[in-house]
């Protein structure tokens, strides 16, 4: 047999699961429509009960079908905890943040991953952002839509623990 026919294993079984922001549009009334997330990036509606396929923007890297790639930015984008979507998005707009799963080909980063494929896991929306009817909305997509305020979302569990920095790596070899 040979090396090009062998299939390849994929690294995880499941997928990974991080945290992101969305900003929603429409509110569920004739005037605006159903409420659906949309990326705070980018001009991209997330699909309702399908996933997101992520695909590069960029007109200088013709390195599509492979989204993402390491050498450039493309990619659905998720973090290990909401504290770091906090950190990130002081300047931006956004009403939910939520965990989603992702999957397909990923690019590992110090705070989170970039991946091919995401879907929303849970959404919660901030307290008083939107009205009743935009958070009614959003269950079409079919998972757990929660209400909290930031505080509260800031202290939600981190989805992966937070890699040992550089300082904990060189006292644990020195010391263990």
């Amino acid at each position: 047999m040979s090396d090009a026919a062998i299939p390849t294993v994929p690294d995880a079984v499941g997928p990974l699961v991080g945290w992101r922001a969305w900003r929603i549009q429409g509110d569920g009334s004739p005037e605006f429509g159903p409420p659906r997330l949309y990326s705070i990036a980018f001009p991209c509606e997330w699909p309702v009960r399908r996933a997101l396929d992520a695909r590069c923007l960029q007109t200088h890297t013709p390195h599509l079908p492979e989204v993402p790639v390491k050498r450039c930015r493309c990619g659905i984008y998720a973090v290990r905890s909401p504290k770091h979507v906090f950190g990130a998005l002081y300047h931006s707009e956004y009403q939910v943040l939520g965990e989603v799963f992702l999957w397909g080909r990923t690019v590992v980063g110090r705070k989170g991953w970039r991946a091919q494929r995401a879907y929303p896991k849970r959404l919660c929306v901030l307290e008083g952002s939107v009205p009743d009817s935009a958070i009614e909305g959003l269950r079409v997509y079919g998972v757990s839509v929660e209400v909290m305020g930031r505080d509260e979302l800031a202290a939600q569990p981190a989805t992966e623990p937070e890699p040992p920095s550089v300082w904990q790596r060189v006292m644990r070899a020195l010391f263990t």
